[in-house]
């Protein structure tokens, strides 16, 4: 299994240590025993552009997800962008941390690489992965 983070968007990724662990603990949850994905910081003008592209929305999202599906050997194969400004706004808005906010858009762009769909089901997933990973990470993000 591997996630591999990319920092396309020049920031200080340090407060974000946990990124890579935070995808690895939604697959284990979810029982995926093999991925490579990659997680990829940009700015707001990518992001908008790739929202643009992908799905006909001139504007910044905070997260996109590209499931480019099984490789060869069966692993779970994916992407995952994450527009950092938007996180660090989100963030502020709701009044937590910005590494909070970047792990809950990884694990939400992680349950959308599995397969779901936004709904009941997949904001019930969220919580309790996000549950597990503020407890495991206590101190770490708040």
């Amino acid at each position: 299994m591997g996630v591999y983070i990319n920092n396309d968007a020049g920031a200080d990724l340090s407060p974000y240590k946990a990124a890579a662990a935070v995808c690895e603990a939604v697959l284990s949850h979810e029982e995926c025993i093999s991925a490579e994905i990659g997680i990829t910081f940009v700015t707001d003008e990518v992001m908008r552009r790739m929202n643009l592209a992908y799905r006909n929305k001139d504007r910044v999202t905070d997260v996109l997800s590209f499931n480019l599906d099984l490789d060869p050997e069966g692993r779970l194969c994916g992407d995952i962008f994450i527009s950092l400004d938007q996180a660090v706004r989100q963030a502020a808005d709701i009044g937590h941390s910005p590494a909070r906010e970047v792990y809950f858009l990884i694990v939400h762009g992680t349950l959308h690489l599995l397969g779901h769909d936004h709904g009941d089901v997949m904001m019930n997933k969220q919580k309790e992965i996000m549950s597990k990973i503020m407890s495991s990470l206590a101190g770490t993000y708040e």
